[in-house]
């Protein structure tokens, strides 16, 4: 998606990773390398690239692939971290746990410089530095998309053939999702009251199909979530809640 300052520029409470990766605890390095992703600028920042791209798949069961500098690191396990605090605000339970059974599984990939901006295949998160420019927002927008479609068939992406969250949450403000998610292409409905205000980063975007209002609302909820209505707040809480008890 084209940047514009979004939501995900304000800066989240730093809260350190715990120690526990999925086979027990994380090697000192990549421990070290985690906490030092929490922004904590107390942390000592002598680590290596390799250490915190390996603390990725430890922590949330992302495999990171690409040509990547620190400071992209950082903002990606920033990301993370406030979207696996959010959930666990909402559940009561591990939000790094929900988000290795719900957004797991997946492959990102630093694709900085080439034309076609950020964009989500299926599992694999392509994402444009120079198009994010620091906003945490665009990030966690890409990443709905990958929620999105991990929620649906295995066999074709939500965000294309449907049956995945962003469908869900447009039925359950009373809406009928697009034929195909991302594309407006009918027979798209919303209430007035529950669509993105214009005057909001992205706001005519996000209303423009099933899977951009997902992943636009799913950002704001985030970073900014009184811009939405209440009901989208609390229809995507419930989503949220239902899919760590599923």
């Amino acid at each position: 998606m084209q940047h514009e300052q979004g939501p995900g520029q304000a800066h989240a409470p730093v809260v350190p990773f715990p120690s526990m990766g999925r086979g027990g605890f994380y090697p000192d390095r990549l421990l070290q390398a985690a906490h030092a992703a929490t922004g904590d600028e107390t942390c000592d920042q002598n680590y290596r690239i390799d250490d915190l791209i390996a603390s990725f798949f430890y922590q949330y069961d992302w495999v990171v692939e690409g040509e990547w500098t620190v400071e992209q690191l950082v903002l990606l396990h920033s990301t993370a971290r406030d979207i696996r605090e959010y959930v666990q605000g909402v559940t009561g339970k591990s939000g790094r746990e929900w988000m290795r059974a719900n957004l797991g599984n997946i492959t990102i990939h630093n694709m900085t410089g080439n034309p076609a901006r950020s964009y989500v295949l299926g599992s694999h998160v392509m994402l444009d530095f120079s198009d994010i420019n620091g906003d945490k927002g665009t990030i966690a927008h890409e990443l709905a998309y990958a929620l999105d479609n991990k929620a649906g068939s295995p066999f074709c992406p939500a965000t294309f053939c449907g049956g995945g969250l962003s469908g869900t949450l447009i039925r359950m403000l009373g809406g009928k999702p697009c034929i195909i998610p991302l594309i407006d292409n009918g027979p798209y409905t919303i209430s007035e009251g529950f669509r993105l205000s214009k005057y909001i980063p992205y706001g005519n975007y996000g209303n423009g199909s099933t899977v951009e209002y997902f992943a636009v609302s799913f950002s704001y909820l985030i970073y900014n979530p009184g811009v939405l209505h209440p009901n989208v707040k609390s229809y995507f809480d419930a989503i949220i809640l239902m899919l760590a008890y599923k």
